[in-house]
């Protein structure tokens, strides 16, 4: 091997750490609590317009649908999966 083929190959094979790592896991860490974040607001605006749709109020409890006023939309809903 030449000793720039060389030089090359030990700077490939370099594994050492250094200050990014730290700034890369700290980057992880942020997107992941914001994602956290995200996901629970989705999770509130769903039950909203969930028990607006089909009990008309406004509240961010879960609750059954079984005694929903709007139980055509069940129908609706799974005949829309169904393709037909």
């Amino acid at each position: 091997m030449t000793e720039s083929a060389e030089r090359i190959e030990d700077r490939l094979s370099d594994f050492t750490r250094d200050k990014r790592i730290l700034l890369l896991s700290l980057m992880a860490v942020v997107i992941g609590i914001l994602s956290t974040v995200v996901a629970k607001l989705l999770v509130w605006l769903i039950a909203i317009f969930m028990n607006l749709t089909f009990f008309g109020r406004i509240s961010a409890e879960f609750i059954s649908r079984t005694n929903a006023r709007a139980g055509w939309l069940h129908g609706l809903a799974t005949s829309g999966g169904s393709g037909g």
